[in-house]
């Protein structure tokens, strides 16, 4: 099984908390509000997705549910139709968090208007970030992602791989 929502936030806060102790100048950086805070969902045969936005650099985000089974859904966004590194982007570390708790925005709202079984939060490292020596960042955003998502006392953070995927799984009913 996994471990609560709420104990895994406050398991990430206090890590966070110590790394700011150290690093002052990241503290903005870990307070970036989201882009959007409200969306509007659509629906189609493959997926549940929030309508085009801009970012403030003009910059078109969608982002996408995709209906994996059984109400299980699996994350995915674009930037600019790119889902991987999208050309001619160059967020800072601080529009990069920005838009992490626009999607922790977009699946609180999603949790609760179509209560999924479980949302999966996937991807791995490119080539180039581990030609470059950068393997294993995806966890730590994963990390700081997850923080950004609201307490919600019915899931779980379960599926918790080394590459810093997991699953916001709802708890069974007893």
């Amino acid at each position: 099984m996994g471990i609560t929502l709420e104990l895994y936030k406050k398991r990430i806060k206090r890590i966070i908390s110590e790394i700011l102790e150290q690093n002052i100048d990241l503290k903005e950086i870990f307070d970036s509000p989201p882009f959007k805070t409200n969306f509007e969902f659509k629906e189609d045969q493959d997926y549940i997705y929030v309508s085009d936005f801009l970012d403030p650099q003009q910059n078109k985000i969608k982002i996408y549910f995709h209906k994996y089974n059984n109400q299980v859904y699996l994350l995915d966004f674009t930037i600019n139709g790119y889902s991987g590194k999208a050309p001619n982007i160059n967020y800072s570390l601080k529009q990069y968090a920005t838009l992490l708790s626009t999607i922790g925005k977009a699946i609180d709202q999603f949790i609760k208007e179509y209560n999924p079984k479980a949302i999966k939060i996937e991807g791995e490292d490119s080539t180039e970030k581990i030609n470059r020596g950068k393997e294993g960042q995806k966890i730590n955003i994963y990390d700081y992602f997850i923080n950004t998502i609201d307490v919600t006392p019915d899931y779980l953070v379960g599926d918790r791989k080394p590459d810093g995927s997991f699953s916001l799984i709802r708890k069974p009913k007893i």
